[in-house]
């Protein structure tokens, strides 16, 4: 039985129909807005910030952000915007990848924000380099090629050196030649000293 000219009309006009509606949805409840500024497709090697926001919000997750990105324009991007108890200086930081962002209700309409940084192991996750002189051996393992012994092998070349001053360091540690060092560089960061 074919289709009449009425038929085929009436199903365009339902498909543009479901089509304005899955995207009113998302003009309406503004996230459209807020998907076009997180970036959450963003490649963590290319450049954008990657931060955690957690607590009492619905905007809870992991964002990949452009680079130089106060913590007040993020919350302000999430929507948070009374955030009481915060230091004007905490609000005007700038975020950097492995930041996170605690928020908690201390009363109605009153938040406080604690800032603090990604364990080992979710930075691990998220392809992110972890801090090379405060690894533990028990993060060190769960990256492909390092065993116990390699990782007890770096703790304590990093105990009798006082650290690491470069990644190239981990060629003092016995086990690990060039082509290792050159494999496990993507997993490390040394930490600027304060």
């Amino acid at each position: 039985m074919p289709i009449e000219t009425s038929q085929r009309n009436g199903y365009v006009v339902l498909v543009m129909i479901l089509i304005a509606l899955y995207i009113g949805r998302d003009v309406l409840t503004g996230d459209i807005f807020f998907r076009k500024q997180m970036h959450p497709c963003s490649d963590s090697r290319s450049g954008p910030t990657i931060v955690e926001l957690s607590g009492d919000t619905d905007k809870k997750g992991i964002y990949y952000l452009p680079s130089h990105i106060p913590v007040r324009g993020f919350l302000e991007m999430a929507g948070e915007k009374k955030i009481e108890g915060v230091g004007a200086e905490d609000l005007e930081r700038i975020l950097v990848t492995g930041m996170t962002l605690d928020l908690r209700k201390e009363s109605p309409g009153r938040l406080r924000l604690k800032l603090g940084g990604m364990g080992n192991a979710r930075r691990l996750t998220l392809d992110m380099p972890m801090a090379l002189n405060t690894v533990t051996v028990e993060d060190l393992v769960r990256i492909d090629g390092i065993g116990e012994k390699t990782a007890v092998m770096i703790s304590e070349t990093r105990s009798k050196k006082g650290g690491f001053k470069s990644v190239d360091d981990l060629l003092e540690v016995k086990g690990i030649g060039t082509k290792k060092n050159e494999k496990f560089k993507k997993y490390f960061y040394i930490e600027s000293r304060r």
